[in-house]
């Protein structure tokens, strides 16, 4: 592979062909899910997206995160509601197929950032790889900060390795640079990272003061963006990152402590081993030739690995970034005629086919969402209890209106709850694995239950790991007529 010095490629039928087949891909897992992958997507992003439908004035539920994102669904869910869309999971999938077609911006874009220093063939895989790598088409779908800033930033990456690397550069693509970096940071404030990357690497170059100038220029108007949003959701111009950075240093471990190379096994595992071995080779060649790209996505990795609480999903902003340098070493392993590297790379195809359906017809929570969906449609809407379920409960599943409570542990809390604070006579208790034969008070005509469990990826993540995922267990769902009060 040899520096094409490409600035300005046509974008080639073969990236189109792979935006048809990632835009179809996404669109099915859109409508497929009716649930969400993590608390934060819901509890952050789409249940105030969804509140504000009813109570406009309704506050951000957290005072350390952006509303940007929920903003924007928010506007989705209105429009969908212009247009007769009422049902609660039917605006859930519209603003699941927005953010599925936000990050399609992501295919052309590192198509064009690895166009710059690598051949059209790995280029055009590269595009492959961000439209139909098997957990892409899921997790781009879903209200995911980390997922929504990635087409931004890779644009502002692109941006800038085109300016940096252009004999004449302009001074209008640092701008742009600067503003994609800070747009992306809108989404996720980490992003700041690779902003800080990217100035770096611009002092570095002989017209620096140009670089960074353009660079700082192009981020003034998102952070002016992010200064209106906290005024507007905060009641503070630009104070939501301040806060940000003082809960992250407080509280950052007390959701528990991960190992350093936790995101290093992610990375890792995405290239199938042992077939990794046929491919590194390429990985590595490509990752030294593409300074700014293996920069920004090591910088971004390594400072997240510094922090005791990792997730995985952290990292879905840098995919793209690291699907080039696989890309790479996918193409470095058939163009070498070795039969057992191509024998690797056919393994990798099959295998990432298999897990390409399991992964694009997820449906993450059922356990505890489904039994709020059957409500939806009831009037009145009956109340909902949860108890020892091991996490909160998604009110949007049960429709605006419906009373949805919760209770962890203390099982007289819980009874308290039933007598005092729950309206109606029709209560309908969701139980987890461990409270299931929770004593019902006296006079109560409740049903015998019946069992929701989770879709097949969460079932096979509690087979994997049942402690860490003793929330995707099944639920038991009794229906419950009060006695006179």
């Amino acid at each position: 592979m040899t520096p094409s010095g490409e600035h300005n490629a046509r974008v080639p039928r073969q990236v189109w062909w792979a935006l048809l087949a990632g835009g179809l891909l996404r669109l099915v897992a859109a409508w497929w899910c009716d649930g969400y992958f993590a608390s934060d997507c819901y509890f952050h992003v789409l249940d105030p997206a969804w509140r504000w439908l009813f109570e406009p004035d309704a506050p951000m539920p957290s005072n350390f995160r952006s509303a940007f994102l929920p903003l924007l669904l928010h506007g989705v869910m209105k429009a969908g509601r212009a247009v007769g869309m009422e049902a609660p999971t039917t605006l859930l999938h519209l603003s699941y197929t927005a953010l599925g077609a936000w990050s399609l911006l992501s295919v052309v874009f590192t198509y064009r950032l690895a166009r710059i220093h690598l051949s059209e063939a790995v280029s055009v895989v590269a595009a492959w790889l961000v439209a139909v790598q098997f957990m892409m088409p899921h997790v781009s779908t879903q209200a995911l900060v980390e997922s929504a800033a990635a087409p931004p930033m890779v644009a502002g990456l692109w941006l800038f390795e085109r300016m940096r690397t252009a004999a004449h550069p302009r001074v209008a693509d640092g701008v742009a640079a600067g503003a994609c970096l800070g747009l992306a940071a809108l989404f996720r404030f980490h992003v700041g990272l690779v902003f800080v990357v990217a100035v770096v690497l611009a002092a570095r170059q002989h017209n620096r003061s140009r670089l960074i100038l353009s660079l700082c220029a192009g981020g003034v108007l998102p952070a002016l963006l992010q200064g209106f949003v906290d005024l507007h959701t905060q009641g503070g111009f630009f104070v939501v990152l301040f806060r940000y950075v003082d809960y992250q240093l407080q509280w950052a471990n007390s959701y528990g402590v991960m190992p350093w190379h936790v995101f290093l096994a992610f990375f890792v595992g995405l290239t199938f081993p042992p077939l990794t071995a046929a491919i590194w080779r390429g990985m590595l060649d490509a990752a030294r030739g593409m300074v700014t790209l293996t920069s920004a996505l090591v910088v971004f990795a390594v400072v997240h690995s510094l922090v005791g609480h990792k997730e995985e999903r952290f990292m879905f902003t840098v995919l793209p970034l690291f699907m080039v340098l696989l890309a790479a070493g996918l193409v470095d392993a058939w163009d070498s005629g070795a039969r057992w590297r191509r024998a690797g790379v056919l393994m990798f195809a099959v295998g990432n086919a298999v897990l390409l359906g399991v992964f694009t017809l997820a449906d993450p929570r059922r356990n505890v969402n489904e039994p709020l969906k059957e409500l939806a449609s009831q009037q009145p809407p009956a109340a909902v209890l949860g108890l020892g379920v091991g996490v909160r409960l998604a009110p949007l599943y049960a429709g605006w209106g419906a009373q949805v409570m919760e209770a962890f542990a203390d099982e007289e809390l819980f009874q308290k709850k039933w007598r005092e604070e729950l309206r109606g006579d029709q209560v309908r208790v969701v139980l987890g694995a461990s409270h299931v034969n929770v004593a019902i008070p006296e006079g109560w005509t409740c049903s015998e239950g019946r069992e929701f469990a989770g879709d097949h990826l969460d079932r096979f993540l509690i087979l994997v790991n049942p402690q860490a995922n003793r929330s995707r267990a099944p639920t038991r769902v009794r229906d419950c007529v009060r006695s006179a009060r």
